[in-house]
């Protein structure tokens, strides 16, 4: 999913359940941060020296970016590994993305009981990606290959790449040739309701408030999701819910991080060719050094701080429940 589902539509259901403005903000930005959070910054501040996680990686798939990112926050595994009825192979893995899997359900129940906003953000990208992810795994092997769609551009079956974004974007229909004549043609609306309605009910409990206006609520957000344009939609979630609309750098910039606009041209988000360009890039000897900024006074009492610590954390979970289920690789 991108900034639509992760930020927009994740801060209406917020507001929908019961949070107050601030926190529904918070929750909204720590969810899409995932996304964003693909420069390996070193900030100096106060005297200390900070890596940021990384959490997004649209060129690599090593083994650091599987294990540290993908695993992590974008393709949890439904640790099943059972014969999949809709695929035309019948194959089943273990590291298949299944939507509400059991791995990916027990990261969020964890989140919430923290009652830490930034890490129930995170978990709620990676809750919601289950959806969009599904069939497709974090790993680059045979079982997400699509074909030609992808593979006669050489692109590796790694996630969903042979797909581009079209796993990810609200209103598209696109094709699996995976699955059987029933499962195959795939409408994204139809999947993230689904995935807001779970939500949707997640943060209702966590408010002590009633879903019985799940139906209402669902109909308000598909309502603006049958607008074919994506300015239109983006324009009808700030008008309708009185939202601040979502700005990349933001979290940045307030945490007093000092850095030429140029370094910031990598959170631009998906690009279907980024995986060839960072290849050339790689054969001509180029690697992505860390980018060593400056933070202001403010830097440790800001979001990004704040949202960091939560990241590093649900990585370390995650990676532990992964060794104790048998699924490091």
């Amino acid at each position: 999913m991108n900034a639509e589902f992760h930020y927009y539509s994740i801060y209406a259901l917020a507001l929908e359940a019961g949070f107050p403005e601030s926190d529904a903000n918070l929750l909204a930005g720590s969810s899409q941060y995932v996304d964003n959070a693909m420069l390996p910054f070193v900030v100096q501040a106060d005297g200390e020296r900070i890596e940021l996680i990384v959490t997004q990686n649209y060129l690599f798939w090593n083994d650091e970016v599987r294990r540290g990112i993908y695993l992590p926050f974008h393709f949890i595994p439904g640790n099943e590994g059972m014969p999949s009825p809709n695929r035309l192979d019948g194959a089943g893995n273990r590291f298949n993305v299944v939507p509400n899997g059991i791995l990916v359900r027990q990261n969020l129940i964890a989140a919430l009981l923290s009652r830490n906003l930034y890490r129930i953000g995170i978990a709620l990208h990676s809750f919601a990606d289950s959806w969009a992810h599904q069939n497709f795994s974090g790993l680059v092997e045979d079982w997400n290959d699509l074909g030609q769609s992808g593979g006669s551009l050489g692109l590796p079956a790694a996630g969903h790449l042979h797909a581009f974004s079209s796993p990810d974007q609200i209103g598209k229909i696109w094709n699996d040739p995976r699955l059987d004549a029933r499962q195959c043609r795939i409408d994204n609306n139809a999947r993230f309701i689904e995935a807001a309605g779970k939500i949707y009910r997640y943060l209702c409990i966590y408010m002590k408030k009633s879903f019985a206006d799940e139906e209402l609520v669902l109909d308000k957000l598909a309502g603006i999701w049958r607008s074919p344009s994506t300015d239109e939609r983006l324009a009808d979630y700030v008008i309708n819910y009185r939202m601040s609309p979502w700005s990349a750098t933001a979290w940045t910039h307030a945490a007093g991080i000092v850095a030429p606009d140029s370094a910031f041209s990598g959170m631009q988000g998906y690009d279907k060719l980024a995986w060839l360009k960072s290849q050339v890039k790689s054969s001509l000897g180029a690697t992505d050094a860390a980018l060593n900024v400056k933070g202001g006074p403010e830097f440790f009492q800001s979001a990004l701080y704040h949202w960091n610590q939560a990241a590093i954390v649900q990585q370390k979970e995650m990676q532990k429940l992964y060794a104790k289920e048998g699924l490091l690789v």
